[in-house]
């Protein structure tokens, strides 16, 4: 598999900070509760969302990330899966995680798992990547302004699209969400 290689090739390259979106917005998240960590890699969320008191759910394909995180993080609940064919619960989740993951289906299931007040934060690559990574297929790949279409029940809190410094020291081209369920839905 593919990811498996990458992880086991090139630990390194994969093991690095939580995410910028998550940190520097810690003030929209909810209080503790259940986060789905979606496609988790080897879990650089983790340590950030558990010292913020949360229940961790990650999912992720890659047999050798779920081993890491079970062995770095153990009280993280670990599902070994390939999210396109993955059934979220309804309204489940106080906060959900998809970072670098473009599984648009699996997205449509998002508003639903959400709890009334839960919290999406979506970061994923944009097609003008293509200007330093050719090599990227174009379906793994947002075309400009597509993530503001995704979520239309949910309440858009911010919302970027550019050019961003990645955490390798490279920029990498993203569009970033952070939408609200409204209460009672």
């Amino acid at each position: 598999m593919e990811w498996n290689q990458r992880y086991s090739s090139e630990p390194a390259n994969w093991i690095g900070p939580t995410r910028a979106l998550l940190w520097n917005n810690e003030n929209l998240l909810p209080t503790g509760g259940l986060v789905l960590e979606a496609a988790m890699g080897m879990g650089n969320n983790m340590p950030f969302l558990l010292e913020k008191g949360y229940r961790i759910l990650g999912i992720d394909r890659s047999e050798v990330a779920v081993k890491y995180v079970q062995n770095q993080f153990p009280q993280v609940w670990t599902v070994l899966a390939d999210l396109s064919n993955f059934r979220l619960p309804a309204r489940a989740f106080d906060l959900i995680c998809n970072f670098y993951y473009l599984e648009r289906p699996l997205w449509a299931q998002y508003e639903q798992a959400l709890k009334p007040g839960g919290i999406l934060m979506v970061e994923t690559l944009t097609e003008q990547i293509l200007e330093v990574k050719p090599e990227i297929p174009e379906s793994r790949l947002l075309k400009p302004g597509e993530l503001q279409g995704f979520f239309p029940e949910l309440e858009h809190l911010e919302y970027s699209e550019g050019w961003i410094d990645s955490d390798h020291g490279s920029r990498k081209a993203v569009a970033s969400l952070i939408a609200r369920k409204p209460d009672g839905t």
